[in-house]
């Protein structure tokens, strides 16, 4: 378990929290980047103290049940409100913290970037922990999508700051947090793409609250 954030005072002993001072959101995923790292990501940006809490993949079996849905990433609000599904997450966290669209139109842009990026994501979850037989498949599709997909976002981008406009949105930070998959399954196609790689180096010089949680 990790919590971020000083705004609350914490007893400690042993190196294991004991007691919080003030209530928080509390975030239940695995060790891993995963389906939670946007909400980490928008955390970070916010710097809104959290709860990290990581379950061991060999505790989940006899936890699973009381997770609503059994099913993780779950987020618990200050308030006791159990949330679930990564991408809804995803986006109260960015309207509460001020990193989701203003207006239609850049709800739409964000949408649009979003989605791209979930369809990505499919297959990245496919070659990693998808059926064996299916998996060069997924690699393939996925190393086609990265090149002209994401390609296509940033020529939507245009000569503007970030995906959505000249602010940073949670478009942006889904960007940033499938990057290191990105650069894990395919880093020689990655290296020819000078443009992604750009733009995520330009992410992380001009919001460096990404850069110190990556």
């Amino acid at each position: 378990r990790r919590v971020h954030g000083t705004i609350c005072k914490f007893i400690i002993t042993s190196s294991r929290i004991l007691k919080t001072m003030c209530a928080q959101y509390k975030l239940y995923y695995f060790p891993l980047r995963g389906r939670a790292e946007l909400a980490r990501l928008i955390f970070a940006v916010a710097k809104q103290p959290y709860e990290d809490i990581r379950i061991p993949f060999n505790e989940w079996p006899s936890r699973k049940a009381s997770f609503t849905g059994g099913v993780m990433p779950s987020l618990v609000t200050p308030e006791g409100k159990v949330m679930r599904q990564s991408m809804a997450i995803g986006r109260y966290l960015a309207s509460k913290f001020g990193l989701y669209g203003k207006s239609a139109d850049e709800i739409y842009e964000i949408e649009v970037v979003i989605g791209c990026l979930e369809d990505i994501l499919e297959d990245v979850v496919a070659t990693a922990f998808g059926p064996a037989a299916g998996k060069e498949e997924a690699l393939a599709r996925f190393k086609s999508k990265l090149s002209c997909n994401v390609k296509g976002l940033l020529e939507l981008k245009g000569d503007r700051k970030f995906l959505a406009g000249d602010r940073v949105t949670i478009a942006d930070l889904a960007f940033a947090g499938q990057y290191g998959y990105w650069e894990t399954m395919a880093n020689e196609e990655l290296k020819a793409e000078t443009e992604i790689v750009k733009f995520y180096e330009h992410i992380l010089k001009e919001v460096p609250s990404v850069a110190e949680w990556i």
